[in-house]
């Protein structure tokens, strides 16, 4: 048990690393569209990082990091199904700013995995999750 669980942590961190590489690169991309006003007309945005590796990652992360890393992916769908290429407008700098804040959220949220920081539940959470425990066993004995 120990060392399953011990192997499925290092699995977390590999697929954390690779992941954040992947959003590291796609938020140049958006960075040098972002710089050169200008969205490429073949548009491509590699995420074989993700679709290896989002299943662990789903296991490892807390709620609010599975979430980020997630919206990070909906932008890259997003990215590559609706906007032509050509120049980007005064109008839509904003829009395309506010993709680079939210793909910047997935590498923050991942962090804590790829520099190998244990994800620790708080001490009350843990005891109250340990004083669940005991009931239930103290139900199940009584019947």
């Amino acid at each position: 048990m120990l060392i399953e669980r011990r192997r499925e942590g290092k699995d977390a961190i590999v697929a954390a690393r690779l992941v954040s590489e992947e959003i590291s690169m796609i938020q140049g991309e958006v960075e040098s569209w972002i710089t050169n006003r200008l969205v490429p007309e073949r548009l491509v945005l590699k995420h074989d990082a993700w679709d290896t590796h989002k299943q662990i990652l789903a296991r490892s992360l807390p709620p609010p990091d599975w979430e980020m890393v997630c919206a990070t992916y909906t932008w890259v769908h997003l990215l590559t199904t609706d906007p032509g290429p050509g120049e980007i407008s005064e109008k839509s700098i904003d829009f395309y700013e506010s993709i680079k804040t939210e793909v910047s959220g997935g590498v923050i949220s991942l962090e804590p995995l790829v520099e190998e920081m244990r994800i620790r539940v708080p001490r009350r959470i843990r005891r109250l999750r340990r004083q669940k425990v005991r009931e239930a066993q103290r139900r199940a004995y009584r019947t």
